[in-house]
């Protein structure tokens, strides 16, 4: 399933993209913008989040 989707004029950028996005303030984004909209989308519930997130 895809959630996130976003693309890059090179690889450079995409690797730099990745390694902010595994840093703690990349999961706290996704926890905040990207789950919350794809929740919201489908139905899911906040227990779905925690799971998603291992919080």
């Amino acid at each position: 399933m895809v959630v996130f989707v976003e693309f890059f004029d090179s690889k450079k950028d995409a690797l730099k993209k990745e390694k902010e996005l595994k840093s703690g303030k990349g999961r706290e984004w996704v926890k905040n913008y990207v789950l919350p909209n794809f929740i919201d989308s489908t139905g899911f519930t906040s227990k779905f989040n925690l799971e998603i997130t291992g919080l």
